[in-house]
């Protein structure tokens, strides 16, 4: 519940942040730009390369985004997300005789569409659905020369793959450059194989853990940094204008 506030507060901010950038904005526009707005083509079509950034698990995680607009309220995306890595060595000390060392690591492949509505000329919200394919993978190592070499190091992994459920908003800050704030809640089955050894190194357990996890927490809120750009008219003397 903690991180869920915190969340909360984060959105909030940003939210703070869009209405003085709309106010901003609205106070400098003039009636021909918003006239100019207002008869766009409907054909337009972009394209938006993302930097996404979240906290997770005490440190940075970071995505890359890509999305293309298939319609007027609907475009296509794409994700490499939970990108993260991490290692740490330690010991020896009072919690431990022997040197250990862990690392780690994750990466997920999103991919599904989203709509969006328009707020203002300079604002927009959206909502959209994901398919998610993920895996994260540890390593934990004791340097103990008595321990037979299968019990020296432990490599944990796990799988999932479900459904994320994501909404955010987008303020045009630059005419190319856009930031924004997404809240991507999921829903995944996850499995992770398992294998116990006794003190000789013989194997005398292995498995599959496997659960069903939703997550909503401060991991699920990710700042957008945004690149818009035009995508090129396919046949002469159309023109192509980014909503």
């Amino acid at each position: 519940m903690k991180n869920v506030g915190i969340a909360s507060i984060v959105y909030v901010l940003v939210l703070g942040f869009t209405a003085v950038q709309v106010l901003a904005q609205e106070n400098t526009a003039t009636p021909a730009a918003v006239e100019k707005e207002d008869t766009l083509p409907q054909k337009q079509r972009s394209n938006e390369a993302i930097l996404s950034l979240s906290y997770a698990n005490g440190g940075m995680n970071f995505g890359l985004v890509y999305k293309k607009q298939l319609g007027k309220r609907t475009y296509f995306r794409v994700a490499l997300a939970d990108i993260s890595f991490s290692g740490r060595k330690y010991g020896p000390n009072q919690s431990t005789t022997f040197p250990q060392s862990s690392q780690g690591g994750s990466v997920a492949l999103n991919g599904g569409v989203e709509f969006r509505f328009k707020l203002h000329r300079l604002v927009q919200t959206y909502t959209g659905v994901d398919l998610i394919v993920g895996f994260d993978i540890s390593r934990q190592t004791i340097d103990n020369p008595s321990l037979p070499a299968s019990q020296k190091s432990d490599i944990d992994w796990t799988m999932k793959t479900g459904l994320g459920f994501s909404s955010g908003i987008v303020v045009q800050a630059l005419p190319n450059f856009l930031i924004g704030v997404n809240l991507a809640p999921a829903v995944t089955y996850q499995y992770r194989p398992y294998d116990y050894y006794d003190n000789d190194g013989v194997l005398y357990e292995d498995g599959v853990y496997h659960w069903l996890n939703t997550s909503f927490s401060l991991s699920s809120v990710q700042l957008f940094f945004i690149y818009r750009w035009e995508r090129k008219p396919k046949k002469a003397g159309k023109q192509q204008i980014a909503e």
